[in-house]
């Protein structure tokens, strides 16, 4: 992939990537310096969330550390991750789960080429549709706020914090419903380290 996407011809010795599944555990030959997720975290179901958090912690040195990031998150316009189906900003939270079901399965525009990736090729359009909606079923929901101190509680300090606001005006009726900085708050960029 790195040699397609930016033309690497192998990755450096002392970079390794490693996929795991749902509920695997993880074995290091070593400890490391450091953990990176981009993008991931808020598809890790919160029941797997604490074994998530364990393994990263025990993959890292003692005071390693974790970079987390996440865009978009689930409260903000299109944290649905459904947007590549021209859903309008935050119509996960404004319609019911089944107008957004219908809304994604009656697109036949095209989807954006920074969305075409592995599963559209694989699965169709049609697969594609499911695929996407069953992840979106499957987003974590956490807020800013419930993230942060689900990792404080799983034994991380934090060291630095960034957030992404979007500019665009929160719907009235979901601010009575949520808060400000959850609807606008489109990204978390967290430095953690290990206690």
């Amino acid at each position: 992939m790195a040699k397609a996407q930016i033309g690497l011809r192998r990755l450096p010795r002392e970079l390794s990537f490693k996929r795991i599944q749902a509920g695997e555990k993880f074995h290091l030959a070593e400890p490391c310096d450091l953990v990176i997720t981009w993008s991931t975290f808020e598809h890790i179901e919160l029941p797997y969330m604490a074994g998530v958090l364990d393994n990263i912690r025990r993959a890292l040195k003692p005071e390693g550390m974790f970079f987390l990031q996440i865009n978009p998150l689930y409260f903000s316009p299109y944290g649905s991750h459904l947007s590549r189906f021209n859903l309008p900003p935050w119509a996960h939270l404004l319609w019911s789960p089944e107008r957004v079901t219908e809304a994604v399965m009656a697109f036949t525009g095209e989807i954006p080429a920074d969305e075409l990736e592995e599963n559209f090729h694989k699965r169709g359009p049609l697969g594609y549709k499911q695929f996407v909606l069953q992840e979106y079923h499957q987003l974590n929901q956490l807020t800013t706020g419930q993230l942060v101190q689900l990792l404080k509680d799983n034994g991380f300090e934090l060291v630095r914090e960034g957030y992404g606001q979007v500019s665009l005006p929160a719907p009235t009726e979901l601010l009575e419903r949520f808060s400000a900085h959850d609807l606008l708050t489109d990204e978390v960029r967290l430095l953690l380290r290990k206690c």
